[in-house]
Formats: structure tokens, sequence, C-alpha cells
């Protein structure tokens, strides 16, 4: 029971120093940020806008990617079924 909460407080305490350190690499993400700093803020908004639409555009697009990344990577796949059982 103690060695459970140990890994408890080592995943924890790799979160909060990981999540706000990591970087994007999703490549539509990254080209909207480059489009949002370039000199015609007009194209940058209606890239934004084309790309999410709305609030349920926005939604689904964070739900899908997580999920494509667990079944098109095998590595992904395999840590998680390992992690599962």
């Amino acid at each position: 029971m103690g060695l459970m909460f140990g890994h408890l407080g080592i995943c924890g305490f790799a979160s909060l120093i990981g999540i706000p350190l990591l970087k994007e690499t999703y490549a539509p993400v990254l080209r909207m940020r480059l489009a949002a700093r370039s000199a015609d803020p007009e194209k940058a908004m209606s890239q934004l806008q084309q790309s999410h639409g709305d609030l349920l555009g926005y939604l689904w697009i964070n739900f899908k990617r997580p999920t494509i990344l667990l079944f098109r990577s095998a590595i992904c796949f395999m840590l998680s079924l390992y992690m599962a059982l």
C-alpha cells in the first residue's frame, strides 16, 4: 500500500514539472502558432477559425488526437495495454 502512494507522489511531481515545461509537437498546432506570430494577423485569425470553428470542433480535435496516437503508435498501444493489466 505504501509503495502505491510512493508511485502516486512521483507521478504527481513529474506531472507538475513536466506539463508546464513540455513543448507542443503537433504539427497543425505549431503551424497555427507560427501564423499567429506572422505579420498578417487577419490571416492567422482566419486560419484559427477554419481549424477550430466552434466549441464542438475544438473538443472533437482534442479527443481525437490521443485516440489516433494510441491506435497508430505500437509503442503507445503496448504501454497502455501493459498499464491496463
